[in-house]
Order: C-alpha cells, then structure tokens, then sequence
C-alpha cells in the first residue's frame, strides 16, 4: 500500500466516524487503521498531510476535527 492509498484509507476511517459528528478521538483512527495493517507512523504522516491539505483540524488533547 503506497502513501496515497494509505492517505485515502484515514480519510475513508476519518469520514466514517464523522458521518454522525464533526470530531472524532485521534484512538479511533489509529485503532481502526491498526486493523487493516497501518501502523501508528504511517496515520501520523497521513493525519499531518490532512492538517496541511486544510481537511483536518490539529488535534487538541487527542480530538480531530474535521473541517
């Protein structure tokens, strides 16, 4: 799985949990990204790619927000 595969993946994981929400647990994501094989460094750069696409809000006390 390349980079933007991954990258489409945590917004797919990040759009689930916001369907009902504005702002998720950054746990969530990594725990549901962990079971379809992406490891914690892999969410981290996507996560810090989405916060400089504007997508995502920098995570506060472990709170994403999505813009």
């Amino acid at each position: 799985m390349n980079f933007l595969d991954t990258k489409k993946k945590i917004i797919e994981i990040i759009e689930k949990l916001t369907s009902n929400t504005s702002s998720i647990l950054s746990e969530k994501v990594f725990n549901i990204a962990a079971e379809v094989g992406i490891g914690d460094n892999l969410v981290n750069d996507c996560l810090e790619q989405l916060i400089e696409d504007k997508y995502i809000a920098v995570p506060v006390h472990g709170v994403i927000k999505k813009k």
